[in-house]
C-alpha cells in the first residue's frame, strides 16, 4: 500500500475571498511545492504549460500564498489517490480547471458533449480532409479517406513489389 498527500495552495484575498488550488502528490509536500514554483518560473518565461494557480501567483505574488496538507491518503494505485483528490475538490471551493479523476462514464459523456457542441465543424473537416488527394509511395493517388482500401488493392501490392525489387537490385 502506498501513501500520498492531498494538499492545498491558498490565499484568503481580502476582497475576493479564498483562492484555493487542490492537488495530490506521492512525494513530500516541500518537493511538490518546489516543483510547482519551478514550473511557474518556466511558465512566466513562456515555456511549459499552466495550472490554474499560476495567473493568481503572477497577480498577487507567490509569497501571498500558503501551502498545507489537507490529508494523507493510503492507496493501492494512483487512480485511488486521484479519486480522493477529486472528492476534496468537490467538497471545497477551488480554482482547479481540470478534474483530478474522471470515470469512464464521465469521459464518454464529455466526448459526446464535445461532439454535440462541435458536430458541424467535425463533419466539415472530415468531408474536406477525406476528399483530399494523397500520393502513395507506389506512385498512385487516392482519397485520404480511402487509404486502407488502396493499400489492399492488387495494383498497390504489385507496384510496391516492383519498387522493393528495384531497391534490392540497386544495392
Amino acid at each position: 500500500m502506498n501513501s500520498g498527500i492531498i494538499y492545498q495552495i491558498y490565499y484568503n484575498h481580502p476582497q475576493h475571498g479564498m483562492i484555493r488550488y487542490i492537488g495530490s502528490t506521492t512525494r513530500s509536500l516541500t518537493t511538490r511545492y518546489y516543483n510547482h514554483v519551478k514550473a511557474f518560473e518556466r511558465w512566466v518565461n513562456g515555456l511549459g504549460h499552466t495550472i490554474a494557480i499560476y495567473p493568481f501567483w503572477q497577480r498577487y505574488g507567490i509569497d501571498s500564498f500558503l501551502v498545507e496538507e489537507i490529508k494523507e491518503v493510503r492507496f493501492d494505485n494512483r487512480d485511488e489517490l486521484r479519486q480522493e483528490e477529486q472528492r476534496c475538490m468537490e467538497a471545497m471551493a477551488n480554482i482547479n480547471a481540470v478534474r483530478a479523476h474522471r470515470t469512464i462514464h464521465d469521459k464518454r459523456n464529455d466526448s459526446r458533449q464535445y461532439y454535440q457542441n462541435n458536430r458541424d465543424q467535425i463533419r466539415s473537416n472530415m468531408r474536406t480532409k477525406g476528399n483530399q488527394r494523397v500520393m502513395c509511395e507506389c506512385g498512385l493517388e487516392y482519397n485520404y479517406s480511402g487509404k486502407t482500401c488502396h493499400i489492399r488493392t492488387n495494383k498497390h501490392r504489385q507496384r510496391m513489389e516492383l519498387i522493393s525489387e528495384s531497391n534490392n537490385n540497386n544495392q
